[in-house]
């Protein structure tokens, strides 16, 4: 008999689902898997600005073969902005592979308010999103 090859649906892990002690016990985890998005609170309308995606605060996250984190994607609101995709090794320029430094910075204009949201792909832990960056326009 011959086995399916199905993959299933990736869990999702959203930073606000996460309680505050949960946080402060698992606070390496949760920060080498939970994308950050690091953008200015005003900008003027229509005039390109940089957006930072970066995975970690204080922890980095590994970048091997079996586990890495493959995709980052900015959003504002449901709308899909950019993807960056990485392979394995990419990050650590083959040194050492516990220490991944994933990051990439997106050029973006934006007409009105913006809810910037980030999302991060890990291949042992599945789908991670950010907490929501408000960006106000003038």
């Amino acid at each position: 008999m011959q086995k399916e090859n199905t993959q299933q649906m990736p869990k999702i892990n959203y930073a606000t689902d996460i309680t505050d002690d949960m946080k402060e016990a698992k606070k390496d985890y949760l920060d080498r898997h939970t994308p950050h998005v690091v953008a200015p609170d005003r900008v003027q309308k229509g005039k390109p600005f940089a957006v930072t995606v970066k995975m970690g605060r204080d922890y980095v996250h590994p970048d091997v073969v079996d586990h890495h984190i493959q995709t980052l994607q900015l959003f504002n609101g449901d709308t899909l902005l950019a993807t960056a995709t990485y392979n394995p090794g990419a990050t650590t320029g083959g040194m050492d592979e516990a220490k991944g430094y994933t990051q990439v910075t997106f050029q973006i204009s934006l007409g009105r308010k913006g809810k910037l949201t980030a999302m991060s792909y890990c291949t042992k832990h599945g789908l991670w999103v950010s907490e929501e960056k408000i960006v106000e326009v003038e």
